[in-house]
Order: structure tokens, then C-alpha cells, then sequence
């Protein structure tokens, strides 16, 4: 069961994510605008709609995150087995999410008043398949410190390979990928439901799993930065704005 969603971003919450690395921030979709996503989130890995510069990646036949197949700027073919697509802020219906008014007052709190796009991804774990990632944080983007939100599409258990985090890890040193796994009695399993949004600290340690269910679990996931930082080495226009304004 997911916690009330939430109307604002206080002290207390603040204090709350600081603390353990991450918020749960409630359902913020409603089932309309849930269901909406989830058809456009097919219809997109289907080719039915496409945007340029949509990076797509496949997902791995193993399981292993080694055994990805690597991004490509093309549609490669039909099929729901994609494992990662980038640039979801091209889409409106995602975007006009990404300005939910919470996030909103997450990022004012946390940014300023001008912030952009760094990325806004699908992650996806296929029916009967998915890729393992390994313990990892997600630090910064050129020196600006990222937020992140993370959206469940589908119910997150971990029976799907839901996400697993380390509560405090925010504060530890920051190596990008762990060289040990965690002591199993400090990991939580943040299981959610469709519609739940999770706010993530950019150095609070996280993982997930395969999913061999007969359900897929898809979830949208979205980094804000300041609208100063500089393009994405990938791209050559600015970070797509999401609040205020360039200056």
C-alpha cells in the first residue's frame, strides 16, 4: 500500500530524503493519466510513436547487465523487450508529468527556480526477463548535483526485481558502482505500486533485479538539474527546460 501522496515539499521531508537518500511521495497519477502513460510507454517501444533523437536499448537475453545491447538513435524493430528508452521528455504526455506541481516544489527546494531535463528515461523489465543492475549511484552530471524521481508504471514487488536501496548511503563515499554487495539487513526493497513516485538522492546507492513474473514492470525515471548545466555530451542543443526559465 502506498503511502498519502504528498501536497508539498517542507521541512520535514527535506530532512526525511537528506537523512535516508530517498522519499516516497505517494501515487501521483491518477488512474486516467497511469493508464495513458502506460499506452504511450507501449506504443513508443512498438514504433507507433517516435520522436528523433529517442536513444532506444534492447534488453540483454541473459539477464546480465553485461550483455546489454548498447543505445542506438534508431528504432530498431517492434517488440515490448526494449530494456531502456531516452528522451521520454519529447513526449508531451511525460513531460507535462515531469511539471507535476510536487516536483515542482522538490525542485525549488532542492535546484532553484530554473531547472532542466538531464534525462528522462523507460526503464523496463519485460514479462519473464529484465536485466540485473548492479549496486550503483547515480552521482552528478558535470558537477551539478542531480534529483531524481522515479515512477512505477506497473506494481514494483520483488517478485518483479523491484528496486532495492541502502537508506543513508547518500553520506557514504561516493564510488559510482559498489565493489561489494551491502549487508543484507541495511538493504530495503522499495516495492510500489503503479502510479508511486520515489524521489532519489543522486548518491544514495540503489540496485534491481530480473523480473520472472508474467507481468512486465515498467517504470518512468527522470533526472532535473539546473538549467545551467551544459548539453548532454550526446547532443549539441541545451537541456531540454522543464521549470523557469535560461536566465
Amino acid at each position: 500500500m502506498s503511502p498519502p501522496s504528498l501536497q508539498s515539499f517542507g521541512d520535514r521531508e527535506y530532512r526525511t530524503f537528506m537523512d535516508q537518500g530517498y522519499l516516497r511521495l505517494g501515487k501521483l497519477l491518477s488512474p486516467q493519466d497511469l493508464a495513458a502513460l502506460q499506452e504511450r510507454a507501449d506504443a513508443i517501444m512498438m514504433g507507433e510513436v517516435r520522436y528523433e533523437s529517442m536513444r532506444y536499448e534492447l534488453d540483454s537475453k541473459t539477464g546480465s547487465y553485461e550483455d546489454r545491447v548498447g543505445k542506438t538513435t534508431r528504432h530498431e524493430k517492434a517488440t515490448l523487450q526494449y530494456r531502456r528508452i531516452d528522451r521520454l521528455d519529447l513526449d508531451r504526455l511525460f513531460l507535462v508529468y515531469m511539471r507535476h506541481p510536487l516536483f515542482r516544489s522538490i525542485t525549488r527546494r532542492l535546484i532553484g527556480e530554473n531547472v532542466a531535463s538531464y534525462r528522462a528515461m523507460l526503464f523496463n523489465k519485460p514479462a519473464r526477463q529484465g536485466t540485473e543492475l548492479p549496486w550503483h549511484r547515480d552521482s552528478d552530471y558535470k558537477g551539478f548535483e542531480m534529483t531524481n524521481v522515479w515512477t512505477a508504471l506497473d506494481s514494483a514487488t520483488v517478485a518483479k526485481g523491484c528496486m532495492q536501496i541502502l537508506p543513508g548511503s547518500n553520506w557514504s563515499a561516493p564510488e559510482n558502482w559498489l565493489k561489494e554487495e551491502p549487508p543484507a539487513g541495511e538493504i530495503v526493497d522499495l516495492e510500489a505500486d503503479p502510479g508511486e513516485a520515489i524521489l532519489l538522492h543522486g548518491l544514495v546507492a540503489h540496485r534491481s533485479g530480473v523480473n520472472p513474473t508474467p507481468e512486465p514492470r515498467r517504470a518512468f525515471a527522470y533526472s532535473y538539474v539546473d538549467a545551467a548545466a551544459p548539453p548532454h555530451p550526446d547532443e549539441s542543443h541545451a537541456l531540454p527546460l522543464v521549470f523557469g526559465s535560461r536566465g
